[in-house]
């Protein structure tokens, strides 16, 4: 498979679902929006692979004691499941703390992908946001937060993935 086939399977997927015509930026970056999910693809050549990330929720810091006890719950959840998700193909979630962001994660290769795969991948991506978002519903905000993560815009420079 070459390394222009995966924006192709890209575009094959968005011609299914009504929307085509997606291009890689200079960053060999994209993102894909549907059901309400914002999807961030990096292509990396290099590893042959194509890397996701999405923002599941905004994490408030903690203001006082009692806000700190529920917050390392919380965080114990979050790294508990996120291990599950490592170990079964489904993904991980990190945090920015410089955003306060829970930030979904994972990568498939690209050499040999099927559409089918990779459409496959796709499904299982979004059915994996969308359970971390409501898993991370109890705890995304606190009485002393203001921010409401379901009205969060998505910045464009949190659609990019940092290698590793």
């Amino acid at each position: 498979m070459t390394a222009d086939d995966p924006l192709l399977l890209i575009n094959t997927f968005l011609g299914k679902v009504g929307s085509v015509g997606q291009v890689f930026d200079e960053n060999n970056s994209l993102a894909l929006s549907f059901d309400g999910i914002t999807i961030g693809i990096r292509k990396d050549d290099i590893r042959q692979l194509l890397v996701v990330n999405a923002v599941i929720a905004a994490m408030p810091r903690p203001s006082n004691a009692a806000c700190a006890g529920a917050l390392a719950a919380a965080y114990a959840d979050i790294l508990e499941a996120s291990l599950g998700g490592i170990m079964t193909g489904a993904g991980a979630i990190g945090f920015s703390s410089e955003r306060d962001l829970l930030v979904y994660g994972n990568a498939i290769g690209f050499d040999g992908l099927s559409q089918h795969s990779f459409e496959a991948f796709l499904e299982r991506t979004v059915n994996a946001i969308e359970a971390w978002r409501q898993r991370a519903g109890h705890w995304q905000r606190t009485e002393d937060d203001s921010r409401d993560a379901s009205v969060m815009a998505v910045a464009s420079d949190m659609l990019e993935v940092i290698a590793v």
